[in-house]
């Protein structure tokens, strides 16, 4: 990926979005369903349990819908259209209990680069709950990438894998590394960085999970690496750290990995 096709990320309560229907801002914490489901640690998303839908404009080629569904087959259906054209109503897999499905809910990709509209119809029966966390697309090259979130993922060239990672290929590449001395340096330009790792059901747990980081040569801080058990089985991408909030600028900062028992990718 290089820094022409990074995404742009655009989080539910954005002006931008336009609602219509009964939509809720939900705070987002431990006691209530959605906690265990994050991807990305926006404090409030939409949710609405009625017919219901939303809009919004981008200038780009490709957009993705993310958010949670809890409902049926029968009861939790969305739709997404771009351009007056439906991709189709998507729903949980079960129709005979309710289920939580989180993730990229709809979107397209290999649309013409140029201005485009995403409309997502949601149907309800009161009970099932559609949340909508946040966008993502692909931005024409004269979109402005100021006061935005950008997306850098794992084989992104600002990255730099230091010692002790491996890399994998195929429909979805990322880094790994096992080793608890592994070394990762990212450059970067703006005000503040968020780490997110992915975690699966069958890693195994380490017992000692821990990190540290540096931003432009300060002293490293620490941060706690959530393991599949201490995560959750369904808590996919675990924020590891915030940086403090920084002046814009150039910055560059080195993770490093200490006592660390397992994989983390």
């Amino acid at each position: 990926m290089t820094s022409e096709n990074r995404q742009i990320i655009v989080e539910s309560n954005d002006p931008r979005v336009t609602y219509v229907g009964e939509w809720t801002t939900v705070q987002r914490n431990s006691n209530n369903e959605i906690d265990p489901l994050r991807f990305i640690s926006f404090p409030t998303i939409q949710s609405t349990k009625t017919n219901s839908s939303f809009s919004f404009s981008f200038e780009g080629s490709a957009i993705f819908v993310f958010g949670i569904l809890n409902g049926t087959s029968n009861t939790g259906i969305h739709e997404c259209i771009i351009d007056g054209v439906s991709f189709g109503f998507s729903a949980p897999a079960s129709a005979s209990k309710p289920i939580l499905k989180s993730g990229s809910l709809c979107g397209g990709a290999g649309i013409p680069d140029g201005t485009h509209e995403l409309a997502v119809n949601i149907v309800s029966d009161g009970v099932a709950t559609f949340y909508m966390e946040y966008l993502t697309y692909s931005p024409s090259l004269d979109v402005s990438r100021e006061n935005s979130f950008i997306a850098i993922d794992g084989t992104d060239p600002a990255i730099n894998y230091i010692s002790g990672w491996t890399g994998s290929t195929g429909a979805t590449p990322y880094n790994q590394t096992t080793d608890p001395n592994g070394l990762v340096n990212v450059t970067f330009v703006g005000v503040q960085l968020s780490w997110y790792r992915y975690i699966g059901a069958a890693e195994p747990n380490a017992t000692v999970s821990s990190g540290e980081y540096s931003v432009d040569g300060k002293p490293f801080a620490s941060f706690q690496i959530p393991t599949s058990e201490t995560a959750g089985n369904q808590d996919l991408f675990p924020l590891l750290f915030d940086t403090p909030s920084l002046e814009m600028g150039l910055m560059s900062y080195q993770f490093d990995i200490r006592e660390r028992r397992g994989k983390l990718l």
